[in-house]
């Protein structure tokens, strides 16, 4: 039997009416850690699942606050269910469904993410329900026997547990299958790591877009999870994703061919990190810090209530015969940073790929996720394919 919390307690699509009780649940959510922050989505909740996947769900918890006197009319409930919203929305979980490469062939595929739920709601069984409402998704739209991944800070107990009642309740089981290492370079290099090499680094026009397509479905589909794009499909992405132009893409060039390319993308457009709280050795990081940055050319070290400025890899395509690329690439991608007064430089990658020998020397800090799937023949494959994390865009 149901607890009384759950009297009332629907669960939904979103429309453009949650947007504003959306982002509110997002700044309740800060993330503990030595620069404890929270994610301010503003002014547009659905601008980062826009540009993820070719469809998507953000489902939403609430209390039905509508008095049975009220008319029925459709459209004026859906009016008044939005306007109402805003201490009722009680929980969200994305669903993103996307195309990508598995094993070398073209699959759809679904990744679950973004579970928030207010503080009131925790612990008593909601967060449960909404994975549940988030696995009925997939099966909607992918049919039976959905493949789904998500991705986890391996310290986040409480999100490695809601994927585990999952097969608790025999509903589908999900298994950890890799880790993936997000680093956050500052961007400067020691003297000590100097790079050397005879390929020439500039910054993609609209004309080279048909051979960095070509590459990237050579390059991504020896990897898994890597999207899959036609021409088309890739300047449409760049167009439609806020913050990205085709100049933020760096390309090296040897031999007048593109050798492997990388983009570097300013998501400030669609999502804020506001830093919230700092441990006190991190402040006297930032204060050290922010005393010598005139001096060092360095950039600004914010403070809490500040918002943190960095710059994202996305569409990482380097092949393993050229994977001294990398240092070079970061190289310029540090210049542009520094000059867009950025902290630092995020990217994520499977922590067995060997292009993780190639950002040695590079200043970094670094977390750890678990990637997770309920796909069995994906657990069952003991030789799968490195991971190359495109789905969540860092």
């Amino acid at each position: 039997m149901e607890s009384d919390f759950f009297k009332d307690v629907q669960i939904r699509n979103s429309t453009e009416l949650d947007n504003q009780s959306l982002i509110n649940l997002f700044l309740k959510y800060p993330v503990l850690s030595s620069l404890s922050y929270k994610v301010d989505r503003s002014p547009d909740y659905f601008n980062l699942s826009r540009v993820q996947g070719f469809d998507r769900r953000v489902l939403v918890a609430y209390r039905e606050n509508i008095s049975k006197s009220q008319p029925t009319n459709v459209e004026l409930y859906q009016e008044n269910v939005g306007n109402r919203l805003g201490d009722s929305l009680l929980g969200t979980i994305s669903v993103i469904f996307d195309q990508v490469y598995m094993d070398g062939q073209i699959k759809k595929q679904a990744y679950m993410c973004d579970l928030r739920l207010e503080p009131e709601a925790r612990g008593t069984g909601l967060g449960d329900k909404m994975m549940l409402a988030g696995y009925n998704t997939c099966l909607q739209v992918l049919g039976a026997e959905p493949v789904i991944f998500s991705c986890v800070l391996n310290d986040n107990k409480a999100g490695l547990k809601k994927l585990a009642n999952l097969g608790r309740d025999k509903i589908t089981r999900f298994e950890k299958i890799g880790e993936i290492k997000t680093y956050f370079f500052l961007p400067f290099n020691p003297k000590r790591f100097l790079i050397k090499n005879d390929y020439f680094i500039r910054c993609a026009t609209w004309d080279d877009l048909p051979e960095m397509v070509e590459l990237w479905n050579q390059v991504i589909s020896k990897k898994n999870l890597g999207r899959v794009f036609t021409l088309d499909e890739f300047e449409n992405w760049i167009k439609n994703s806020p913050g990205l132009n085709i100049s933020s893409y760096l390309l090296a060039i040897k031999d007048n061919e593109i050798k492997g390319f990388l983009g570097i993308w300013n998501q400030f457009e669609i999502r804020k990190i506001i830093i919230t709280a700092e441990i006190p050795f991190m402040t006297i990081v930032r204060k050290t810090w922010n005393f010598f940055k005139k001096l060092f050319n360095l950039p600004h070290f914010p403070e809490p209530g500040q918002s943190l400025n960095f710059f994202n890899v996305v569409n990482l395509c380097i092949p393993l015969k050229n994977s001294e690329i990398l240092p070079s690439l970061i190289n310029k991608a540090f210049k542009i940073v520094r000059e867009n007064n950025s902290l630092f430089l995020a990217m994520a990658l499977d922590k067995r790929d060997p292009l993780n020998e190639n950002v040695r020397g590079f200043i970094s800090s670094v977390s750890e996720l678990d990637l997770l799937t309920n796909s069995k023949e994906v657990i069952n494959n003991k030789k799968s394919n490195i991971y190359h994390m495109e789905i969540s865009l860092g």
